[in-house]
């Protein structure tokens, strides 16, 4: 009986995590070319994968 109810609790706790992150709307919404967080980690990538450490600037 605890385990299920431990279970459901869980269940629970996982549905209104994926409700309050699902709930806003993405950064770039309505805003083209801009597409949020998505087009940021696509241009970070594209710097780390094809320019040398050395060239790095912060």
């Amino acid at each position: 009986m605890q385990e299920n109810m431990q279970i459901v609790l869980i269940s629970l706790l996982a549905l209104l995590l994926r409700w309050c992150v699902t709930y806003h709307s993405y950064s770039g919404q309505d805003k083209p070319p801009m597409f949020g967080d998505y087009e940021a980690q696509r241009h970070w990538q594209e710097i780390t994968l094809n320019l040398p450490t050395e060239k790095w600037k912060w």
